[in-house]
């Protein structure tokens, strides 16, 4: 008897395992036709990170330390230190409102004071990339969190103007970083469920470009600006997106696969190109209602994914490599650009020549599309660091003749984010 019943259950998972083959396969032969309104579809969907690209951005602008002059130069001189002067000596080079420093006073508080609202901002990137993930995999779907995370990003955004202080403000910045952190997740695997293994590698180039086009935009955006408050940098960038939020709720389409792992397969059939509903006399669609639906699942179950990941060795062993890498490029991406005001260079074009190197780079990782991913990622990990440690080396050359004291400012800038030797100096 017990063996009866091990065989009819072998039988039952050998039976729904090629039934799930067969509505992968039906699913793809679905999103094989690539047209002009898949394409529509992929340019709507990316758009999202365009608008996620001038909020990661935007405080290398309205975080930066603005300009100032002397207003008597019996007490003041341009080389004075601005802490020691008495307020009325000196003033600012335009608004007082312009960054948040001019506008917060923080012109003598510590770099923890001053960098305390980007760090709100990754800090809610981390939190919200923990909370906000299994969401698009259960409840709301890939397009709803899309959406969703959008609105409330570029509504954060508009609210955040009316900070009094720099608390207020980082607080508004954690919360800017929480509903943007699910973006570039969404936007990706909405991509690559909506078309075909065919086209998912190039679809996936188009989310960066939108990503690199958005930061590329705003240095043209704040140099409009620059002679207003840093206000209107945040007005300027977050109308647009909320404009998007609801295009893209009226016109995206949800994942066919999302629908189907929901039981809604009259949905997922209906999007389907190319795919009749019945095929050798049998109804394809009541083949696929007889996919059992993924089970609701409760807070603690979402996560039990996660935690079996890491009971396996060999999973293991590959996130704590990914997590280390992501790690050291997110340093190097986003540490460089966010300070670029250190450096001395024209703040507007230091950032329009750093996103028109990304062009290069989507245009390489089109034709890198047949060469295998690891020795490809180890190479350019390796060049861009060699490349980061050389601009640090010539910079610290420049502030230090000798070697000695060049090797020395180099190690001091490996452990932050390459800030220039000049500030350390």
């Amino acid at each position: 008897m017990e063996e009866s019943v091990a065989i009819l259950t072998d039988s039952d998972s050998v039976v729904q395992e090629k039934l799930v083959l067969s509505s992968d396969e039906v699913i793809e032969n679905g999103l094989r036709r690539f047209g002009w309104s898949e394409m529509v579809q992929c340019i709507l969907v990316s758009s999202a990170m365009y608008f996620d690209a001038q909020q990661s951005f935007i405080a290398i602008y309205s975080d930066d330390y603005p300009t100032w002059h002397c207003t008597d130069p019996t007490t003041c001189t341009s080389y004075s230190n601005i802490c020691k002067l008495p307020k009325s000596s000196w003033a600012w080079d335009g608004p007082s409102s312009k960054t948040i420093v001019s506008q917060f006073g923080l012109q003598c508080a510590s770099s923890f004071i001053t960098g305390l609202p980007q760090s709100s901002f990754f800090m809610g990137c981390l939190v919200g990339s923990f909370l906000l993930a299994t969401l698009a995999d259960t409840s709301l779907g890939r397009k709803n969190l899309l959406v969703l995370s959008s609105l409330s990003m570029s509504i954060s955004s508009v609210i955040i103007v009316f900070s009094t202080n720099v608390w207020v403000y980082s607080a508004f910045k954690f919360l800017i970083g929480f509903w943007r952190s699910s973006i570039g997740t969404c936007v990706l695997v909405l991509l690559t469920e909506k078309v075909s293994t065919e086209w998912r590698f190039t679809v996936g180039i188009l989310e960066y470009f939108c990503f690199t086009l958005g930061y590329m935009v705003l240095p043209g955006i704040a140099y409009l600006n620059r002679n207003s408050s840093w206000k209107s940098l945040y007005l300027w960038t977050s109308m647009p997106a909320i404009c998007y939020s609801v295009i893209a709720y009226l016109f995206v389409t949800e994942s066919p696969r999302w629908l189907l792992m929901q039981g809604r397969e009259q949905e997922a059939m209906a999007m389907l190109k190319g795919v009749s509903s019945v095929e050798n006399g049998s109804d394809l669609t009541a083949t696929l209602l007889k996919v059992p639906p993924k089970q609701k699942s409760s807070f603690f179950q979402l996560y039990s994914s996660i935690a079996e990941l890491f009971e396996r060795r060999w999973a293991l062993k590959r996130m704590l490599a990914i997590m280390v890498l992501g790690v050291g490029i997110g340093m190097v991406y986003f540490g460089m650009p966010l300070a670029v005001g250190n450096l001395g260079f024209d703040i507007y074009l230091a950032v329009v020549f750093n996103a028109l190197m990304e062009i290069p780079s989507c245009v390489a990782t089109y034709f890198l599309e047949n060469y295998r991913r690891k020795p490809s990622i180890l190479a350019f990990s390796v060049a861009s660091g060699i490349c980061c440690i050389l601009a640090v080396s010539h910079e610290c050359k420049e502030h230090y003749n000798l070697v000695g004291e060049a090797s020395h400012c180099i190690w001091q800038h490996i452990q932050p984010v390459f800030y220039s030797c000049g500030e350390e100096k």
